[in-house]
């Protein structure tokens, strides 16, 4: 499956890319569920 994101707090997407696949711009998951709980503000 693919994702997009765009727009103002984009940087909290891509500090994850690669993580798990250096040289990839792949997340996980779990990747994607934190960045979105951290813009949403949630601990």
């Amino acid at each position: 499956m693919t994702i997009y994101a765009r727009g103002a707090r984009l940087d909290s997407f891509e500090k994850f890319e690669g993580f798990w696949c250096p040289g990839t711009f792949i997340l996980d998951n779990t990747q994607v569920f934190r960045a979105m709980s951290k813009v949403a503000g949630l601990k």
